[in-house]
């Protein structure tokens, strides 16, 4: 087993952990997909846009919040030392949603465009929240009527191991996803949005394929 198929089984166990958090969290009966992990983009190739900080949500800030009481100091640690994991540190800072560009960032390959105010900039947003945690998982569920974040606290990026605890986040309406088309990377998937803004995931759990219809191949172009 390589390393990679290692975190697809610590993920795909990581978001059946999670899944009862989440149920928890939505309206009783409500039908849930997911949820599945998300993890970062490469930070080489990839290169997600960089949220502003003051966009960026707040995850397990609450000082009342047992989760976090007790981890100040590696919290304050984390972030001299190592900076804030929260936050994207590889991508573009400034993003574009001029429309008469949208074409060419099609032809490019690109894997975002938009503005911090469309879905896409909204979801970008989401999966870098702030907090007193070394390091917030985000997690991504469909339900018939949402396409929504969920959080849960755990030591660092490279950790699969949950602490207790969950938070829902972002929450946009089903009606807005328009498409979602998979990269040659198997792991990238793009979320297309009715106003035209497209965003890229890491998702490394193989049930997302099987448990969600319609995703275009990595062959098709973008909508």
């Amino acid at each position: 087993m390589n390393i990679e198929e290692a975190k697809r089984i610590a993920s795909a166990a990581c978001a059946e952990e999670m899944r009862p958090r989440v149920v928890a969290l939505l309206p009783p009966g409500t039908p849930v997909t997911g949820p599945f992990t998300i993890n970062r983009l490469d930070w080489w190739r990839e290169r997600e846009p960089v949220a502003p900080a003051d966009r960026r949500p707040k995850a397990f800030v609450d000082a009342d919040n047992t989760v976090g009481t007790g981890h100040k100091a590696k919290v304050v640690a984390s972030t001299l030392f190592w900076g804030d994991e929260n936050a994207s540190t590889n991508g573009p800072k400034h993003i574009c949603d001029d429309p008469g560009k949208r074409e060419k960032y099609k032809r490019r390959k690109r894997g975002f465009w938009g503005g911090w105010d469309s879905p896409a900039g909204q979801l970008e947003t989401a999966i870098q929240p702030n907090s007193r945690w070394w390091y917030v998982r985000s997690f991504l569920v469909l339900t018939p009527d949402a396409l929504q974040v969920f959080y849960a606290p755990c030591a660092s990026s490279d950790s699969f191991d949950l602490a207790e605890g969950a938070e829902a986040g972002w929450r946009c309406p089903r009606s807005q996803l328009a498409w979602i088309r998979r990269q040659k990377k198997e792991t990238l998937f793009e979320f297309g949005f009715t106003d035209g803004s497209w965003a890229t995931l890491n998702i490394p759990n193989h049930e997302f394929t099987t448990q969600v219809p319609g995703i275009l191949p990595a062959g098709a172009s973008r909508p």
